[in-house]
């Protein structure tokens, strides 16, 4: 994550501002086509899709490969299994 990745919570706005992983950009998965747009520069480079457990990141990476992201993957367990490694989060809105 540290090597120019991008981190992208595809959990609704409420649950990303209740907890997200640092530095982690919020977009819905219901909105990810229409917003793909915005992470065009992402779609050489690593993005790790997360949503509350991993099954809703799994479409959403399939969705992204669609679209033409080639280094797309799913954080296993996701932010349940962040969390219950003690890894940290950070709260509030997402920034502009």
């Amino acid at each position: 994550m540290n090597a120019g990745a991008l981190v992208l919570d595809v959990r609704d706005r409420t649950a990303y501002e209740a907890g997200h992983i640092i530095d982690a950009r919020s977009i819905p998965a219901a909105e990810l086509a229409d917003r793909a747009e915005s992470i065009k520069k992402f779609k050489e480079k690593p993005v790790l899709v997360y949503c509350d457990s991993g099954l809703t990141s799994a479409g959403a990476v399939r969705r992204l490969k669609e679209l033409g992201f080639t280094k797309v993957v799913s954080l296993r367990g996701g932010l349940q299994g962040w969390l219950q490694e003690n890894l940290p989060v950070v709260k509030g809105a997402p920034k502009k």
